[in-house]
């Protein structure tokens, strides 16, 4: 059965109850993680139901079979009300809020201790366990070995107990979903391969205070855990995508520890003393990226900070005598020519009459004050004074020659200083002085030939790798149309501009790695960007199955180490050249 759902509503796809552990507030930093192509999905805890409703509103699982699952009766009986009546569901719920207050909380909580209880129907059962979601102490849900429901009531002063909205919204997106009581393990009779199962079950927990595990009669400690441990490796044996949430514990890491573990912060709420909520680390496991260096010890983060290079510079570094050289042949002809005009008497006039026969002459004379056209196109020149009036000049070196720019051109002559520099002959060949001047803006470009020697110099190390592995080959400045033609790979880009320094690929393993070198000799705001975007970079590429791999150096790192360390312990592949050096590379891509 379905409802007909009509549609003057907001729309918010978004859990209809408080649900311990939800993961509302944690969706911005799991679901980059999640699969971007995958069959039919599979949530066996679906609890308050955070990630499906995300999935559902992104429509990432338009078309695809949906199994939403739990032990809990009473959590998926109401999963079905919502589905199938939400309307009589709002209307009892209306009339369970006119009446609410503490005395007709407890009524409504003693309900499943009387023998008639059973004979409630399913919709006055699931008005019931939303009305007590909504007012009971942080929307906890704790049964007592009975199975009766014991939470207190919570502090509320206008709880909102029937949210139309909300409610409707979840009944649209249930209408294409399958909903059943049953335990996690029943999964494994019908996921086939490439289908997707997210596992959320009550975490083992971080101490004896924070057991919250028994959200119905069962406790889901060490047994069950490792119960659904071996479901995840049955699942991984049979092609299935498999993620599960859980506590950052000793226990749960060491379970999991031939897995890709990521590490996800969240907001601890549910605790008897404030002091024992706030910030707590929890992890997320996959099993369709597995770490090829299983133990990261091998290269801890010491290792890293305490290698890093002094510098990278080769005499080469300083000055691009090459590029200096093609500079000045550009305008050699136009510099020799007004080279007439040094030591000149009658130098304004000699000046007029050289642009007026060579007009072309005019588009070296920028170069004389050392600046370039496109930052004179940008600059407006204030001519007068008096007036402060900024005006574009860019024109008179190039529009064509008339009295105006003639006038212009000799106030530009005079109160520049090139007149008097000519005039005194404190320059004895222009052609020698816009050398020197190229060589000057060259040492601007240090910053980027950084970036080039770095990547130069990781190359030679691709090579020999490429070398010694005939299964491997790479590419520089990897886009994702050269991944396409040299690899027949495709991958998905965040944005249009995006280009890797490197894509590494393995040709029998049809297993690509995208390279992001960059080196600091100094701090700056830059680096702490670099690393945040980096993590991001890292979870979207293996969101498509794609190693990242970070090549970085420098001492500038010094200045920004917490960015620099967050980031080495949330990617997987962090190394400097050092590392490089010592053959860590056959080491990730084995």
């Amino acid at each position: 059965m379905t409802a007909r759902i009509n549609t003057l509503y907001t729309k918010q796809y978004q859990p209809f109850i408080k649900w311990v552990g939800g993961k509302r507030g944690l969706l911005e930093q799991i679901l980059p993680l999640f699969p971007k192509k995958f069959n039919n999905y599979y949530e066996p805890f679906i609890g308050g139901g955070a990630v499906f409703f995300e999935l559902y509103s992104k429509e990432l699982l338009k078309n695809k079979k949906i199994v939403l699952s739990d032990i809990n009766s009473e959590l998926i009986n109401t999963y079905n009300i919502i589905k199938t009546n939400p309307y009589e569901l709002i209307t009892n719920l209306e009339n369970y809020k006119a009446q609410h207050n503490k005395e007709f909380y407890y009524k409504i909580r003693e309900l499943d201790r009387k023998e008639d209880y059973k004979n409630l129907s399913n919709l006055e059962k699931a008005t019931r366990f939303i009305y007590l979601n909504k007012t009971c102490f942080n929307g906890l849900y704790r049964v007592n070995k009975k199975g009766y429901f014991n939470t207190p009531i919570g502090s509320y002063k206008n709880p909102n107990i029937a949210d139309r909205d909300v409610i409707l919204s979840a009944s649209e997106a249930l209408q294409n979903a399958t909903i059943k009581q049953q335990s996690f393990k029943e999964i494994l009779k019908e996921v086939e391969k490439d289908d997707l199962v997210y596992f959320d079950p009550p975490y083992y927990p971080l101490n004896d205070t924070s057991n919250f595990t028994s959200y119905n009669s069962n406790c889901f400690l060490e047994d069950e855990q490792i119960k659904l441990f071996n479901v995840f490796e049955q699942l991984s044996n049979k092609g299935v995508k498999v993620i599960l949430s859980n506590s950052d514990t000793d226990f749960i890491k060491k379970l999991y520890k031939n897995y890709d573990i990521n590490i996800v912060n969240a907001n601890r709420f549910i605790n008897s003393k404030s002091s024992g909520r706030g910030k707590i680390k929890e992890v997320l496991v996959r099993n369709y990226f597995i770490k090829h260096i299983e133990d990261k010890e091998m290269y801890d983060f010491n290792d890293l900070k305490n290698t890093l290079q002094d510098s990278i510079f080769t005499w080469d570094y300083f000055v691009d005598f090459e590029k200096v050289k093609i500079n000045v042949k550009t305008i050699e002809k136009e510099l020799n020519i007004l080279n007439y005009l040094i030591g000149k008497e009658n130098i304004e006039q000699e000046f007029i009459n050289l642009i007026t026969e060579y007009p072309q002459v005019r588009k070296a004379l920028p170069l004389l004050i050392a600046v370039r056209k496109d930052k004179l196109a940008n600059t407006p020149i204030v001519t007068n004074i008096n007036d402060l009036m900024p005006e574009n000049k860019q024109y008179i070196f190039y529009e064509d020659l008339n009295e105006n720019i003639q006038k212009e051109l000799l106030i530009f002559f005079r109160n520049s200083g090139i007149r008097d520099i000519l005039l005194n002959k404190y320059i004895k060949n222009l052609v020698d002085y816009c050398f020197g001047v190229e060589v000057g803006f060259d040492t601007n470009a240090r910053k980027n030939r950084t970036g080039s020697i770095m990547e130069d110099i990781v190359s030679k190390f691709l090579d020999e790798f490429c070398n010694k592995n005939n299964n491997f080959v790479y590419i520089e400045q990897a886009t994702q149309k050269r991944a396409k033609e040299h690899f027949n790979y495709d991958i998905e880009i965040d944005k249009n501009s995006r280009r890797f320094d490197f894509a590494l690929f393995n040709k029998d393993r049809k297993k690509l790695y995208l390279i992001e070198v960059n080196y600091y000799s100094s701090g700056g705001s830059k680096l702490k960007a670099t690393a945040g975007e980096y993590q991001y970079l890292n979870d979207f590429l293996k969101s498509q199955g794609i190693d990242f791999i970070w090549i970085t150096d420098g001492k500038g790192w010094l200045t920004a180490l917490n960015s620099l360390e967050e980031t080495f312990n949330h990617n997987d592949y962090v190394i400097n050249l050092n590392m490089l050096k010592n053959g860590i590379l056959n080491e990730i891509c084995k």
